[in-house]
């Protein structure tokens, strides 16, 4: 055991309760009240009397080294945000920076996870890289271009801004080529996949050209449910162009179309309106649909309808009937009525008319 020391020497200067030397103080746990030198005594005095000597107290467990409190996630959210500000600088501008932020936090969560106190690393320095890896591995799983064409792209980039810099102009094709030793049609197809590379947000807004107005991209792309507004246009004015056509058919034939299209009625119960037979209310009916065709035809065609898009023939006249039949049979020989009709297109009596003539004539 170690002697006692004067009381000037010892940092402690507590003093033996037996013989008034100071006590060493051992640093931790409980302070002792005598010295080594009369601790010994009592302890020879009681083994030569017989006696167990008192155990000697235990030593002080040491105390284990104060652990550093696990670090709070929110008072790390403005580090998270500041690294998705810088990382968002030179991205795209579909690019999110909320999106940036919720990978950061993503990282963050990680390192809070994987942080160990005893290496000796202070908290921020171990998030910054764990935040900023976490960012950087949400972009390129966000990204769908493979990462060789995101190289040839930076590369492309940066050739053609070290070329402009130089040339005081954007440099043609030909000399970023050249410059990268590549071919021509190799560098004009990576600008292009490049291009077709980048997303575009159609939420994204845009400046019309000569005008104030803005609009997104959704506001181009057709619904393919909805109708079309130019053919509903043309389909209201056909209808009112109609129903301005039906005004012009005879009483008869203009009740017969009404009753049959606007009030929905059979032929029928047509018939038993005007008090004429079925019949007559199909024959009527045919020769108004056929006079509507023709008058909404003409009309079409005097709105500029295509060469290539004729109108159809309207009913010819029995004079003009027989003249086309005689042209007919004079350049192609004779003929019997019904194919000349079915070819001409024209009323079979007309037709028949003629041939019988020709017959007679001999």
């Amino acid at each position: 055991m170690s002697a006692c020391l004067p009381l000037a020497d010892h940092p402690a200067k507590r003093l033996c309760a037996a013989c008034g030397r100071p006590v060493p103080y051992p640093g931790r746990g409980r302070p002792r009240t005598h010295c080594d030198a009369c601790v010994a005594k009592r302890r020879a005095g009681a083994a030569a009397r017989g006696e167990t000597a008192p155990p000697a107290p235990p030593a002080a467990a040491p105390t284990p080294a104060a652990v550093p409190p696990a670090p709070s996630i929110e008072a790390y959210l403005p580090l998270v945000k500041h690294i998705a500000r810088r990382l968002s600088i030179g991205l795209p501008a579909h690019i999110d920076l909320d999106d940036l932020a919720g990978w950061g936090v993503l990282g963050l969560l990680d390192a809070a996870e994987k942080f160990d106190p005893t290496r000796g690393f202070r908290f921020e320095t171990y998030a910054f890289t764990r935040i900023r890896g976490a960012i950087l591995d949400g972009l390129r799983q966000w990204d769908w271009a493979p990462e060789r064409l995101r190289q040839r792209a930076r590369l492309l980039d940066e050739t053609r801004w070290s070329l402009a810099s130089g040339l005081g102009r954007a440099p043609t094709v030909d000399e970023v080529a050249e410059a990268t030793g590549l071919r021509r049609d190799v560098v004009l197809t990576a600008e292009a996949e490049a291009d077709r590379s980048v997303p575009v947000s159609l939420d994204e807004t845009w400046m019309a050209e000569g005008e104030g107005d803005r609009f997104s991209l959704c506001d181009l792309v057709p619904d393919p449910a909805a109708p079309d507004p130019a053919d509903e246009a043309e389909a209201a004015d056909l209808a009112a162009r109609l129903w301005a056509a039906v005004d012009h058919l005879p009483p008869t034939w203009r009740a017969a179309v009404l009753m049959l299209y606007r009030d929905g009625l059979t032929p029928k119960e047509a018939a038993a309106a005007l008090g004429l037979c079925v019949s007559r209310i199909s024959q009527l009916h045919g020769r108004a649909i056929q006079r509507l065709r023709g008058m909404l035809e003409r009309h079409r065609y005097d709105l500029g309808a295509s060469p290539a898009d004729p109108p159809r023939p309207t009913r010819r006249t029995r004079d003009e009937a027989e003249a086309a039949v005689e042209a007919l049979l004079a350049k192609r020989g004779p003929m019997s009525a019904h194919r000349a009709a079915k070819t001409l297109r024209v009323d079979y009596r007309a037709a028949r008319a003629v041939v019988d003539r020709r017959r007679a004539a001999g």
